[in-house]
């Protein structure tokens, strides 16, 4: 019997296809566990009203505007050289623990937020120019009190001047510490599993286009998947 027509496997290749196959699928089979809300234990809390109240912080002839977040206030007809405030009001039926926790992933806009008034969390402090509008570029975490039964009005109020389109690229999420903590750890598992395979992906092509210096393809895909890499640890 010849075997001369059997193709031997490619393993590597396999695992490399597969890997490339995930990331390309990402948005679409690895979904967040929790939905992009505001609150994360949704079984204690109610929305009044949906979106954001949108209103220009330095210019009073601007009207109001709705807006949902991620979005850019540039949709909304402000002009992207501006600083906003961003209002919604919650009310909790029932406080899953006395103190809840509340987090931002904001890259590009400086912010501050107010639950009834109370600063809770703040990454820099907005401003009006560019020199006065300094982004953190890190994560953000504050606390307040829970009260039941209580309307609790959330003002966030954010300048963007380091974007084209301005604008603010997540909600904040607010949960108790366990649920919160959660909510963390799998964001972090998601970045660091899809930033290994990416730097996977770089060697590996770096490796082919090493053996095989007509293929630019390799190369191409080599910056592509270091360029996510980065894109990941970074952010």
């Amino acid at each position: 019997m010849s075997y001369t027509n059997i193709k031997k496997v490619d393993i590597p290749s396999l695992f490399l296809s597969f890997l490339k196959l995930i990331l390309f699928l990402y948005p679409l089979i690895l979904s967040p566990l929790f939905a992009e809300e505001i609150i994360l234990d949704r079984n204690s809390w109610m929305y009044l009203g949906k979106g954001w109240i949108l209103t220009s912080a330095t210019d009073p002839s601007l009207p109001a505007a709705k807006m949902d977040l991620p979005g850019n206030w540039t949709a909304a007809g402000y002009p992207i050289d501006h600083s906003v405030i961003l209002k919604k009001e919650i009310i909790f039926r029932s406080c899953p623990e006395k103190i809840l926790w509340i987090r931002t992933k904001e890259e590009v806009a400086a912010h501050q937020i107010f639950i009834n008034d109370v600063p809770v969390l703040h990454s820099r402090t907005p401003g009006n120019s560019i020199n006065e509008s300094k982004p953190e570029l890190l994560p953000a975490l504050g606390y307040f009190h829970c009260e039941e039964n209580k309307n609790l009005t959330i003002v966030w109020k954010a300048s963007n001047f380091h974007h084209r389109r301005s604008g603010i690229t997540g909600a904040p999420v607010i949960g108790a510490m366990n649920v919160m903590h959660d909510y963390i750890q799998y964001q972090q598992g998601r970045d660091y599993f899809f930033a290994g395979a990416s730097l996977i992906m770089a060697f590996y092509h770096l490796g082919l286009y090493a053996s095989r210096r007509k293929e630019f393809r390799f190369l191409l895909f080599h910056f592509l998947s270091l360029a996510i890499f980065l894109r990941i640890i970074t952010t």
